[in-house]
Formats: C-alpha cells, structure tokens, sequence
C-alpha cells in the first residue's frame, strides 16, 4: 500500500501536465499578421534577405497601400525595387481574385439557365400579360376607344305648354400621369481610386524608380494622362523615356 501513494502521485501531476499543456494550444492558437507598407520597412530596417521578404509577400495575407505617394515613400525608407514590384504584384492579383469571388457569389452567375430563369426574383416580379393590359386601363378613365358620340331627343310644347328632352353624351379621355419628383435627393456618387498622371510618373521617376517599375505601374493603374505635344516634350526633358511614353500611350488607348 505504501508503495501505491507514490506511484497514483506521479501519475496525476503527469496528467495535469499534459492537460495544461493542450489547453495553452486550444487557447492561443498562432496566428499569422496581415502584411502592411509598414511591416515591409520593418523587414528591410531589420536586415532581413530580399528573397525573404519577397517569400513571406507571396505567401502572407496582404494590405497594401501601392498609390504613388506611398511607393515613393517606400523608396525613400530603404525598400527595395524587386520587393516594391512584388507588393504591386501581389495588390494587383489579391482585387483580380476578390472580384472573381464576388462574381462568383452573385446569383446572375452562381445558376444555371434552367434555375435562374425558375428560380429568380427578378422574373417572378415581372408582371404577365393579363396583368399589364388591367395596369394599362386603370389609366384611362372612360376607356380606351377614341372619338365622341352624342344624341340629342326632344319632344315639342305639350298642353299646358311645357317642353321636354333627353341629351346622351360619350366619349374618350386619356389621363397621364405625371409623377412628382422623388425626394430621395441626388444619386450617390461612386468613389474613383485615383488615376495616375503625368505628374505621378514625374514623382516616380524622380524617387529613382526603374524604368520597369515604372511601366508596371502604369499597366496596372488607372490612368488619366496628357499625351498633347507640349506635355510629351516636357516628359522629355524630364528624363521620361521612349518605352514609358509608349506605355503611357498604350494605356490610355485601352481605357478609351
């Protein structure tokens, strides 16, 4: 019996142990940060290889602020070039997927033929025919028919010198409706992401960008430029090469 004590003692703090120890992983699973323009200047200020950081762009969940102001601000704090085309790689492929995922998710996509025209709202609002032609007369008031008829009757002086007459009059008239103006105030306006203009290759060009970056800035961007003789000659005298004004040509081709 004395031998027992020792041994059920040992065998409780062993399970305790192990109890403990599965509860810690329950409660504080590991949970990856969502990179930033910030996490990538930390990397890059921390030492980290260039290969790295590029890795842990294309295999973490992202949040970047890839506009023109931002990429000249990452170069200036050290980041590099091939992990700045990366991050604008990486933007580009994560809104591509999400309007995929959204198409997807929608209903005019998610069916088949069969199904939606079934199965959808929006045809099962659409009123039949019957129902279109009860709306179409509850418009006019005394019917559809145009002209006008009239009968007159009447009879001469009787004998104590009273006269008397009937008079029948129809018709048509069509009523139009005019509805008031709603309420509701103006449409909301749609918000743009800003487009990329002259000034903003000038910025990138200046911040000492390579003329690939740059180009793949222009390709992925909206872009709003001015292509007239007077701007190309002074992108020229600014340093603004032939392949980037192609480039910029191109793309306002293709946004046309």
């Amino acid at each position: 019996m004395k031998y027992l004590a020792p041994l059920f003692l040992t065998v409780v703090v062993a399970l305790t142990i192990t109890a403990g120890a599965q509860t810690q992983t329950v409660i504080s699973p590991s949970r990856r940060e969502i990179l930033n323009n910030e996490s990538i200047v930390s990397l890059c200020k921390a030492g980290f290889k260039e290969r790295t950081i590029i890795t842990l762009i294309r295999t973490s969940e992202t949040s970047f602020d890839i506009s023109t102001l931002r990429l000249v601000e990452l170069k200036r704090r050290g980041v590099g070039e091939r992990i700045i085309s990366e991050m604008i790689e990486r933007t580009n492929t994560g809104e591509a997927l999400r309007r995929l995922t959204t198409l997807r998710d929608d209903e005019f996509f998610s069916k088949d033929d069969e199904a939606f025209f079934n199965g959808s709202s929006v045809f099962k609002e659409l009123p039949t025919e019957k129902e279109a032609r009860k709306k179409e007369d509850e418009a006019r008031i005394f019917g559809s028919q145009s002209g006008s008829k009239s009968s007159t009757q009447s009879r001469g002086f009787g004998p104590h010198g009273s006269s008397s007459g009937s008079s029948d009059v129809s018709g048509s008239a069509t009523v139009r409706i005019i509805r008031p103006p709603s309420d509701s105030g103006p449409a909301p306006k749609l918000q743009r992401a800003p487009k990329l203009d002259n000034q903003g290759v000038l910025e990138l060009i200046q911040a000492g960008f390579s003329e690939g970056t740059i180009i793949r800035k222009i390709e992925s961007s909206p872009v709003d430029f001015d292509l007239s003789a007077k701007a190309m000659a002074q992108l020229r005298q600014n340093r603004v090469s032939e392949k980037i004004l192609n480039a910029m040509t191109t793309a306002m081709d293709e946004s046309k």
